[in-house]
């Protein structure tokens, strides 16, 4: 059951709760006896909330107000967005990948203090950085692994491109770009 089809059956759900409550309170008004409504309101508040803490905003919208030009600027952080981005780099870069179910947990319960930092600061990013990162050290030498191939494979592309350049007797060219190149 997909998460959208899961929360509509809990809602469901607490629709049926909500009429039996209703009927629990009617029959309490009666006959005086509320402990079948009190029981019924116990459970719609608990299921309640367990329902509010599955539904994540996926986008917070903010207004910052710069406090030295008093400029407007909306600001807005999607969050689906930004942990497909991260997944993306750190996938990339073969380092571990940030817990999707955590990230939202921790976004769904702070949203509202990120909101007012938002406003108050500015921040028109986050950073998701995971739990189990490598050491500095460590994580150095994975970042930088295939950089320096790429570099490598650039310059012998640029030398080839030149000495082509000269055995084709575009000498004036060459003259030129050495020049240009030792002037830099």
């Amino acid at each position: 059951m997909s998460e959208c089809q899961q929360l509509k059956s809990e809602y469901a759900q607490l629709e049926t709760l909500k009429q039996e409550f209703e009927t629990a309170f009617d029959d309490a008004v009666k006959s005086g006896n509320t402990e079948k409504a009190k029981q019924l309101k116990t459970e719609i508040q608990e299921k309640l909330a367990s329902l509010k803490e599955k539904i994540v905003p996926r986008e917070i919208k903010a207004i910052f107000i710069n406090p030295e030009t008093s400029e407007q600027k909306e600001i807005k952080i999607n969050i689906q967005e930004k942990i497909q981005e991260f997944q993306e780099f750190y996938k990339k870069h073969n380092l571990p990948i940030p817990n999707e179910q955590e990230i939202m947990s921790v976004w769904r319960k702070n949203h509202k203090e990120i909101k007012e930092e938002i406003e108050k600061y500015g921040y028109d990013n986050v950073l998701i950085i995971p739990e189990n990162l490598p050491d500095t050290e460590n994580l150095n030498g994975i970042m930088t692994e295939g950089y320096i191939n790429q570099a490598i494979s650039r310059v012998a592309e640029d030398f080839l491109a030149l000495n082509t350049l000269k055995t084709q007797k575009l000498k004036s060219f060459y003259v030129t770009m050495t020049r240009i190149f030792m002037t830099m």
